[in-house]
């Protein structure tokens, strides 16, 4: 999807390898009998894979300009939905779970909706942590995160460790399933909420 940037404020990472987005579907094992809601599908590469083996699916999308394109690429199959219960009360109850992009902080209308009705979340930055066997070192924080997140992965590479930044840093932590053990650290730039 050329023409639109990443922006930062959303926690967009936007997934193009088949392996990763592979990597994470089996990691949901998304069922017919599963109702889904995705928060920020972004460019729509796990909705995509979502669509094919999950029963209903509903998405969230904080970015307004990704609405639309999700609107026009799902028709009815994926759906926007401002909050889980609130906005749309009949489909308490019918969610199993809840695939939540890094840009959704966990006082977000939807993911608290998800959390009362006692479905399942789960972040980006969990499935993909699940999926790798490195060390993490997670900075979070107010300011200072990237530069803290940059200087960390260069002490260690400088020191002879295999190490990479990911996360809010621009390379999604699930970018990196398909590298296998090929890095010893990941140091993660992590949204402060």
């Amino acid at each position: 999807m050329a023409g639109h940037r990443a922006r930062k404020r959303f926690g967009q990472h936007f997934l193009t390898d088949p392996g990763v987005i592979d990597a994470i579907i089996r990691a949901v094992h998304p069922t017919k009998d599963d109702t889904i809601v995705e928060i920020g599908p972004g460019q729509g590469a796990i909705t995509d894979a979502l669509a094919r083996n999950a029963g209903p699916l509903h998405a969230v999308e904080l970015d307004r300009d990704r609405v639309a394109r999700r609107r026009r690429q799902y028709g009815g199959r994926a759906t926007g939905i401002p909050a889980i219960a609130k906005q749309r009360p009949e489909l308490a109850g019918c969610i199993d779970r809840v695939v939540a992009s890094p840009g959704f902080p966990e006082t977000s209308q939807p993911i608290l909706d998800a959390l009362a009705q006692g479905i399942s979340v789960r972040s980006e930055l969990d499935l993909a942590a699940s999926l790798l066997s490195a060390t993490f070192v997670v900075v979070t924080g107010t300011n200072g995160k990237t530069t803290t997140t940059e200087l960390i992965d260069a002490m260690l590479r400088r020191s002879g460790i295999a190490s990479i930044a990911a996360g809010n840093i621009g390379t999604a932590l699930s970018d990196l399933v398909d590298d296998g053990d090929a890095h010893d650290v990941v140091v993660i730039e992590a949204s402060s909420f």
